[in-house]
């Protein structure tokens, strides 16, 4: 199921049969930018898109980039936590342990 809407032509709409009848076809139209993406539909349901190589690299580095930015945020709010408040591995691998023996027993 979708968890985002977007627009899309009936041009760029098409059967997961269609697209593999007309595959070479389609590449070409979006290399030649007439058409933005493709839509595949299997079962009458959007499965997969299919866009041009340099639009997916330019989304990819996008969402590469909102995610060192989250990274970075998380990274800057922990510089206000005190030393104290941390646990060492070790400590943590003993209570992970403790809690372990105390499920199975």
């Amino acid at each position: 199921m979708l968890s985002h809407k977007f627009t899309v032509t009936t041009d760029e709409l098409l059967s997961l049969t269609k697209v593999s009848r007309c595959l070479g076809q389609l590449i070409d139209q979006i290399k030649n930018k007439t058409l933005e993406k493709i839509i595949v539909l299997k079962n009458n349901e959007a499965e997969v898109a299919i866009i041009d190589l340099n639009e997916y690299l330019r989304l990819k580095s996008i969402a590469d980039q909102a995610e060192l930015m989250e990274i970075n945020h998380i990274v800057e709010g922990r510089k206000d936590i005190p030393l104290e408040s941390y646990i060492s591995l070790n400590d943590m691998l003993a209570k992970t342990d403790a809690h372990r023996k105390i499920r199975v027993n």
